[in-house]
This record gives C-alpha cells, sequence and structure tokens, in this order.
C-alpha cells in the first residue's frame, strides 16, 4: 500500500497484481471541480483497489471529502459532504463495452497509464448536485420579492415629467 499517490499508473500491472492505494488530494488540486466550488479549502481521501472479477479487469474504491459549493439560490458557500463507493471495469475496446457485467460502470482506458486524479474528479462531478442550495435558503428569489415590493411602495417620477416642464415653458412664450 502506498500513501502517497502516484500520478499516473499502469491499470493493467495493478490490477494484475491486485494493488490497493490509499491516499489524498488536495481540493485545489482537482481543477475540473473550481467551477462548481465557493472555496477550493479541503483534502480529498481515496482509496482505490485494482483486481480481477472474472477475468474482467476492474477497479473499486472510495472517494471522501466535504466540499464548499455555491449555493445557487444565494451565491453563498454551501458545505457538501462527499462519501462516494465506485466499482469501474476497464474497458479497452467497444467490443469490450459490450460484454460487460451490470455490476460495474465501465472506465475506457484510451492510453497505456491511466490518470487517478481524473478518475477522482469523474467520480465527483458525477454526484455534484446540478443546482446546489441551501435547504432553507430564501436567497435571490426573496432579494427579488423584496425590491418588487419596495418598488410598489415607492411611486417613482416618471423620466419624462421634465418634457412636461418644457411643454409648459413653450407654450408661455
Amino acid at each position: 500500500m502506498l500513501d502517497r499517490l502516484p500520478e499516473f499508473v499502469d491499470p493493467v500491472s495493478f490490477a494484475e497484481k491486485r494493488r490497493q492505494l490509499v491516499g489524498k488530494y488536495n481540493v485545489v488540486d482537482l481543477k475540473r471541480l473550481h467551477d462548481n466550488l465557493f472555496k477550493t479549502d479541503g483534502i480529498v481521501d481515496v482509496e482505490f483497489v485494482f483486481g480481477k472479477s472474472g477475468r474482467q479487469l476492474v477497479l473499486e474504491g472510495a472517494i471522501c471529502t466535504e466540499l464548499f459549493l455555491v449555493c445557487q439560490n444565494c451565491l453563498s458557500g454551501l458545505h457538501k459532504p462527499i462519501e462516494i463507493r465506485f466499482k469501474l471495469a476497464l474497458v479497452f475496446s467497444e467490443d469490450q463495452l459490450n460484454k460487460l457485467s451490470l455490476d460495474y460502470e465501465p472506465l475506457l482506458i484510451s492510453d497505456e497509464k491511466l490518470s487517478l486524479k481524473s478518475v477522482v474528479e469523474d467520480e465527483i462531478l458525477l454526484v455534484l448536485p446540478d443546482f446546489p442550495k441551501h435547504e432553507t435558503c430564501h436567497g435571490v428569489d426573496h432579494v427579488l420579492q423584496s425590491s418588487v415590493e419596495i418598488d410598489n411602495e415607492q411611486k417613482r417620477e416618471s423620466p419624462f415629467s421634465v418634457l412636461a416642464d418644457f411643454k409648459v415653458s413653450k407654450e408661455d412664450k
């Protein structure tokens, strides 16, 4: 078992040797998540277990973290705990994809190397909500409603009222 995660691994070799990797990533290093985050603070704990299921090469594991997302209602920070267990079948061709067991999601390997960080980013992106928001958030809807109420309470002077003054002064001449 390794404490420090390598950037790339040979998935075939790791599966044949039934290797297990445990380590951490800094959230700031997971660049594809940044658009969804309010802050990039935090640590992502990961575990990878390479192996075989019959003749199929597989990668199972777990991801655990707490992300600081952007609430889509009030645009402030929102804590979101993330716990993921994944079971991936390492697939190298479309033929293998068609023969895949329903127990595993496919992970298409196009190179001899596999980026562990990309696997982590992919799995987290799959579980993030489309529109994260606080459960009791009134947010922008509340602000917009308040401004409409204020507008209704205050009768604003028409911007064209100045033209009425010109009309009156022209008639006087």
